[in-house]
């Protein structure tokens, strides 16, 4: 990814960019340090959101998934394995663990702003299709959940959703562009990335607006923020959160 920046200054131009991963008790910290508050991406959801096991969620403007901001469940970061008896006994074997969704949020704290999962209960037997539709969803139709909030502009829709063997192919609607300087359109795009790759975080993602990738010929907003897909969490850390 690349930034055009405009020779004259804007309140929201990122300046100074350097990377700070800290770890802690074994959980990554991403600090983004700028003139601006701090991005700091989190590791372990911090609530859960129940997903409706009755309702195939849809592409529209509205979600089946209620917020319960009280429960706090830790989410294992990798399947457990299927356990069995010892030898001689029957064999019975354990279904897999699938660790659920996770929507991501922003949250201020002082001088830094940190990127906070929500966990999204896994329905058994729903496709990932439709398990990160839902998610995507949720996350574009509820710009505040508690105390969190998000940069992703109000009416911003998922048009469309295809996970293929290349990577993860999104669509979304214009509103997605508008609004907001250099700093808000890294903000959005980072929701939507690591919440669309919150079930594989080594998946790729294809971003579309209006059918249309963004790219260098098609760059995200009046600010020109250039999208070099496809994106990947290790790219969008290499590319905005580290810079000489």
């Amino acid at each position: 990814m690349k930034l055009q920046i405009p020779r004259s200054p804007h309140p929201d131009v990122i300046a100074g960019l350097s990377l700070l991963l800290a770890l802690t008790g074994g959980t990554a910290w991403i600090i983004w340090q700028t003139n601006h508050p701090r991005l700091v991406i989190q590791s372990q959801p911090s609530t859960q959101i129940e997903q409706s096991a009755n309702t195939v969620p849809s592409t529209g403007p509205h979600s089946t998934a209620k917020a319960q901001p009280t429960s706090k469940t830790p989410i294992s970061s990798a399947p457990t394995a299927p356990k069995r008896v010892p030898s001689g006994e029957e064999t019975v074997t354990q279904p897999i663990f699938e660790p659920p969704a996770q929507v991501y949020w922003l949250q201020a704290r002082g001088q830094q702003i940190e990127m906070v999962p929500v966990a999204m209960s896994r329905v058994p037997q729903r496709t990932e299709t439709a398990t990160l539709t839902e998610a995507l969803n949720y996350l574009f139709t509820h710009p505040k959940l508690d105390r969190l909030d998000s940069t992703i502009p109000k009416g911003t829709r998922l048009l469309s959703l295809q996970i293929k063997p290349d990577g993860i192919h999104l669509n979304l609607s214009q509103e997605f562009t508008q609004g907001g300087g250099s700093t808000s359109m890294i903000y959005r795009v980072a929701q939507v990335l690591y919440t669309a790759t919150s079930l594989d975080p080594q998946a790729k993602v294809y971003l579309s607006v209006e059918g249309k990738q963004l790219n260098e010929d098609n760059p995200l907003g009046g600010e020109g923020l250039i999208l070099r897909q496809p994106l990947t969490r290790q790219q969008f850390v290499n590319d905005y959160l580290t810079q000489e």
